[in-house]
């Protein structure tokens, strides 16, 4: 929150000596104000226009797995991590839970993350019991990145035996 409001703060400075005229000319700014000028634009365009549904969807026998959300964090130790968000929607015929019918995996560099407590990722999520035709989107995941790498790998699998995949997508992680 500070770095937006550091970033918002820097992008209005360099345009006061703008406000008077009816163009800036970037041509005479620094690669560093540049960017800086873009991050703050980045960020005010997506205030304004949030992204609408899932960022991905998996389709499984009795049930239907949206990603809304992947976040930074950090974990209890303060290690820097991320969490992602699902909403388990219970398109079966009884009362179940997202453990019932699903597994999530976490890849980075073909390489399975380490799962920990990020942005209240709780495995209790897990369990909260959902009504057919009704959505939870509280069933949140915490893992620490085990590279640089800007994107990780989600596979979603049927949580019982024969454990299949319900697909795998690739997701880029927020800055």
């Amino acid at each position: 929150m500070m770095r937006k409001f550091f970033v918002v703060l820097v992008a209005m400075l360099l345009l006061i000596p703008a406000a008077g005229t009816a163009e800036t000319d970037l041509s005479a700014m620094t690669d560093e104000e540049l960017v800086q000028l873009r991050d703050a634009a980045n960020l005010e365009l997506a205030a304004r226009h949030p992204a609408e549904g899932p960022l991905a969807t998996w389709e499984m026998e009795g049930c239907r797995i949206d990603l809304i959300a992947v976040e930074r964090g950090v974990d209890r130790d303060n290690n820097p991590g991320f969490s992602l968000r699902f909403a388990f929607t219970n398109t079966g015929t009884e009362t179940s839970t997202y453990i019932h019918y699903a597994q999530a995996y976490i890849y980075q560099d073909g390489v399975e993350c380490e799962w920990a407590f990020v942005n209240g990722a709780d495995s209790s999520t897990q369990f909260t019991r959902v009504q057919p035709g009704g959505t939870f989107d509280g069933v949140i995941y915490g893992f620490l990145p085990n590279s640089d790498s800007a994107t990780i790998d989600i596979e979603i699998t049927a949580a019982s035996y024969p454990y299949q995949s319900a697909g795998t997508f690739t997701v880029k992680l927020p800055d």
